[in-house]
């Protein structure tokens, strides 16, 4: 009867960490990578926990790292899609490593004839190469080798050159920083094409949390923006109406000025679009202001855009 039927319960995840990565809206990199730092630090304690008990994933990607929400409110990953996990056993000569996983994640090594022994080192570091190309993604907001078609992808993960990190579509390359430098030599020495130089799990958590303390400030409320607290029985007067429509005119144009200037004035267009929008109102000429300062920053040709706003 239906008293004996058994089911699991999953707790339900908000979202994954490819959602993370690859927002629908609009995102600036460096905002995007302050979000997925931090959950790159619990993906990577999460193999640390698997390997030391001679268990690999084996299809590490970012789709299959589920993000959900803590008491608290914290964000957490845990990594789900076990299908292609497997348990290393040493005293087993005949098992080999296999070529099974998300193509664009998975390591050389999975390619070779003869394979290699899947010891659990071995399996370890075909997770850790995944990982590596995850951080890459992170850094750059670009999935690993976007648009090639399969052979193609095939090649360059059997034949290719070692890890060209921290590179996007058409050659985006991050600014150098501190972060963005150590995330490079970080991704160089887990991507690399001989599997055992890369560094184990836990050393790559151990890297990653590291640089925590250089991830850039989240941004604040504007300054000067007018108070949250209405009275929401009374409905706006005229004044505030036309301020709401000027703050929208504004808003939409220098849309379409973050699509001219680039990463750089994204990170003023959410700063905007958040104040505006959790206030009520932004006066058209504070937004004004904002965007010549960032189109002045972007320079150039959109700089005069920003003037004729």
């Amino acid at each position: 009867g239906p008293q004996d039927k058994s089911c699991v319960v999953m707790e339900l995840a908000e979202c994954t960490l490819k959602d993370v990565l690859h927002p629908a809206a609009p995102h600036d990199v460096r905002e995007q990578l302050t979000e997925a730092l931090p959950l790159l630090v619990q993906l990577a304690n999460a193999l640390r926990y698997m390997h030391d008990r001679s268990v690999a994933h084996g299809d590490v990607r970012p789709a299959n790292a589920l993000v959900v929400r803590s008491v608290s409110g914290q964000r957490q990953v845990k990594l789900g899609s076990f299908g292609l996990a497997r348990a290393a056993v040493e005293e087993d000569l005949d098992a080999t490593l296999d070529a099974r996983g998300t193509l664009q994640y998975m390591a050389r090594e999975q390619f070779f004839d003869p394979k290699p022994r899947a010891t659990a080192a071995a399996l370890a570091a075909v997770d850790v190469c995944a990982l590596a190309r995850v951080i890459n993604e992170a850094a750059t907001g670009v999935a690993p080798w976007e648009g090639w078609d399969v052979e193609a992808v095939r090649g360059e993960v059997q034949w290719g050159s070692d890890a060209v990190p921290l590179v996007g579509d058409a050659g985006f390359r991050l600014e150098p920083t501190e972060l963005n430098d150590k995330l490079q030599a970080l991704v160089v020495d887990a991507w690399d094409s001989i599997a055992d130089n890369r560094p184990k799990a836990g050393e790559v958590a151990e890297k990653l949390e590291a640089l925590l303390p250089l991830l850039p400030a989240r941004p604040q409320a504007l300054e000067g923006a007018p108070p949250a607290a209405r009275d929401n029985d009374a409905g706006p007067n005229e004044d505030t109406k036309d301020e709401r429509g000027e703050g929208a005119m504004v808003l939409a144009v220098a849309n379409s000025l973050c699509t001219l200037c680039g990463n750089l004035t994204r990170a003023r267009a959410r700063e905007a679009a958040v104040a505006a929008a959790s206030q009520g109102i932004m006066s058209a000429a504070r937004l004004q202001l904002l965007w010549e300062q960032a189109a002045t920053e972007a320079g150039g040709e959109a700089a005069g855009v920003a003037r004729l706003v």
